[in-house]
């Protein structure tokens, strides 16, 4: 996939049809995942989810799939996924303890970082 981009990396208005991915080095933390049909973006669609599954831009899970159907559909220029912990799991009993989760600092940086991307651009974010 050509148009995947680091979030400090993306530039709004260039190329188009961009992907945001972040995730650390050993792929068990997923910070962002976000997908802007329009090489200018003016509303997008941001989920909050639990925690992050194993999609990535290449291969979207059945959640993202019905995400991006669904911005599509009513019209939004892109989505973005955001998860409460970053820590991918499939399975309920390997996540780390709620208490924990608010700890993730790596995570609430990624967070603060696209809102601030999003307001830089003048992309209005519906939640």
């Amino acid at each position: 996939m050509n148009n995947v981009k680091r979030l400090a990396s993306w530039q709004c208005g260039k190329p188009g049809n961009d992907w945001i991915y972040e995730n650390n080095d050993d792929n068990t933390e997923r910070y962002v995942l976000a997908h802007f049909f329009k090489s200018r973006p003016h509303k997008i669609l941001l989920c909050i989810g639990v925690n992050p599954s194993t999609a990535t831009p290449e291969k979207l899970d059945p959640t993202l799939k019905s995400l991006e159907l669904i911005t599509e559909k009513l019209d939004y220029d892109g989505w973005c996924m955001f998860n409460l912990s970053s820590q991918r799991s499939t399975d309920p009993n390997g996540m780390r303890q709620a208490s924990h989760v608010y700890e993730d600092n790596e995570n609430i940086s990624y967070f603060k970082k696209a809102l601030k991307k999003f307001s830089k651009y003048n992309i209005d974010v519906d939640i």
